[in-house]
């Protein structure tokens, strides 16, 4: 009998890992096969807020970059996504189903190069 494995899901708030503060999550499924992959936090409104307000911390350093920091940071994510290509194209397909190849050959080297030219 094969097993499968379910990713549980959190939110990255603040520079950490964390589940909802309710601790409710709800099962992301497959939509080829309608097995689980994934336990996804259900969020609620103190969480967002939460977010909201880290994400509202972070803009004063983001803002205060220069305009090389920031190519930088981009650059390095271009670089990250390339990396991680195949791993991104194997949840793109189980999540949306979008062939792994359409993924690999017409969404990362868009994406890279976006996020290279600015």
């Amino acid at each position: 009998m094969a097993t499968t494995t379910t990713t549980r899901l959190q939110n990255f708030i603040d520079g950490d890992w964390a589940d909802a503060g309710e601790g409710a999550t709800e099962e992301v499924l497959n939509p080829a096969t309608a097995t689980p992959m994934a336990n996804a936090q259900l969020s609620t409104k103190p969480d967002v807020d939460r977010a909201v307000a880290a994400a509202q911390r972070a803009y004063d350093g983001w803002a205060a970059a220069t305009p090389g920091e920031r190519a930088l940071a981009l650059l390095r994510l271009a670089d990250a996504i390339e990396g991680h290509a195949d791993e991104l194209a194997d949840l793109e397909s189980q999540n949306a189903g979008k062939p792994r190849h359409a993924f690999l050959e017409d969404e990362v080297p868009a994406m890279v190069d976006q996020l290279r030219f600015f």
